[in-house]
């Protein structure tokens, strides 16, 4: 696999064991394996995208036009519609000179928007705007301001702006098509937060220097062992550790993921935990963390505050050679002979390991995700892990995952407001 999870810190300290476990498994094991039968009928395109290979090229051809046209894109997109594009550009390592640079507003906040409206050149800008209902007001609202923003100063909006969206009646696509801009659709059947392998996640990723062709491949890797044998993935697995924190009574969770490369993992996955599974009174509360970042803010907490939370480090093997190291020179100026020939990744594997040691030894749960490598491969392979996962648990604590009942009512009121 292109990660390994251990989890062996957290059932000693919850003091599970694997009988324990199985007991649990095998009263959810039928309606999981019936999930995995619905995936290889194709009745969930959100896992069944990473599949396909012809809308890649559609994808790739569209990131070409717009890396020829445009120095600026604008990724307008709320909650899913923008975190996927946000996860997946924050992964990326693209070459020197790569363009359009990615503007990413999921937040309706008056200062970023005159900011970018009055600083970026908009005759070198496009506009990518992402909603699957087309409804969506805060997108609705951001996309119309910089469209009057291109009138404003005789730019037309024909290819440059795109919408999307489900369908080309949304509000979405009238108020984009009707600027003369574009229309890519959204496939109905895939909701936001799980749209990270479509093209609302890959459009802003490949633009980024994501390879999509290797990320699907990775996340196909993780679907296929789970659907041949879903009993036995490691999702299921990664599940079933969750499902017992909370029969102990850990109602949190820290998702601590190590480096900057995966410093926006945390934020995707807290959104589709959090509203795949709080329903009903159920459901855990997602806390995002960053190492070593928040070793400096957040650990006091953790390592003494009150011992509610399940903690899940992500980090990489660090395999490869390691392109810069510390002289001894600079280790004997600092007074710190242990720092001669030590890289920035493995000073960061060492404290991901040392710090998980030490919550351990203080007797909180904790687990840890190892990425085998920092390939899109691997990193594909993870995404779909905790899709996967997320609609495990769901399972397991009996919510539906792919809906959201309580943000329609929030919605509502909002709508009520505005008109009053």
């Amino acid at each position: 696999m292109p990660y390994q999870l251990d989890q062996t810190e957290m059932l000693k300290t919850l003091k599970t064991s694997e009988k324990e476990l199985a007991e649990h498994l095998a009263v959810h094991k039928g309606n999981i394996e019936m999930f995995a039968e619905q995936i290889t009928e194709g009745a969930f395109p959100a896992f069944s995208v990473v599949r396909q290979h012809d809308d890649l090229v559609h994808i790739e051809d569209w990131v070409q036009n717009a890396r020829n046209k445009f120095q600026h894109l604008i990724v307008v997109g709320m909650g899913g519609s923008s975190l996927g594009g946000m996860v997946l550009s924050g992964f990326s390592s693209p070459a020197k000179g790569t363009k359009p640079t990615l503007h990413f507003i999921n937040n309706p906040d008056p200062v970023v928007i005159d900011t970018l409206c009055r600083d970026l050149p908009l005759k070198d800008t496009g506009i990518l705007a992402i909603s699957k209902s087309g409804g969506t007001i805060e997108t609705l609202l951001v996309t119309g301001l910089i469209l009057d923003a291109f009138r404003a100063h005789d730019v037309s909006a024909r290819g440059r702006a795109w919408a999307v969206t489900e369908s080309s009646m949304t509000p979405l696509a009238q108020l984009v098509q009707g600027q003369g801009g574009h229309l890519l659709r959204h496939d109905p059947k895939i909701g936001g937060r799980y749209s990270v392998f479509s093209n609302v996640g890959l459009l802003p990723g490949v633009i980024a220097g994501i390879d999509g062709r290797q990320l699907r491949k990775g996340a196909q890797h993780v679907l296929s062992e789970f659907c041949h044998n879903p009993s036995k993935s490691l999702a299921t697995v990664h599940a079933l550790g969750a499902n017992q924190a909370l029969r102990e009574g850990y109602r949190s969770e820290v998702l601590m993921p190590y480096g900057q490369q995966l410093s926006l993992l945390a934020d995707w996955w807290a959104q589709i935990w959090a509203e795949s599974l709080g329903k009903d009174s159920r459901g855990t509360t997602p806390i995002k963390a960053v190492g070593s970042t928040d070793q400096h803010s957040q650990l006091q907490l953790y390592a003494d505050g009150p011992n509610d939370k399940l903690y899940t480090f992500v980090t990489f093997a660090e395999k490869r050679a390691q392109t810069r190291i510390l002289s001894g020179t600079m280790a004997s100026l600092a007074s710190k002979p242990e720092l001669n020939g030590l890289s920035a990744g493995r000073l960061l594997q060492a404290q991901a390991h040392a710090t998980a040691a030490s919550l351990a030894a203080g007797g909180r749960p904790v687990r840890m995700i190892t990425l085998e490598d920092r390939s899109n491969y691997s990193f594909g392979a993870l995404l779909m892990h905790m899709m996967l996962t997320t609609v495990v648990a769901g399972i397991m604590w009996r919510v539906d995952p792919f809906d959201q009942p309580a943000v329609e009512d929030s919605k509502r009121r909002t709508t009520e407001l505005l008109k009053a």
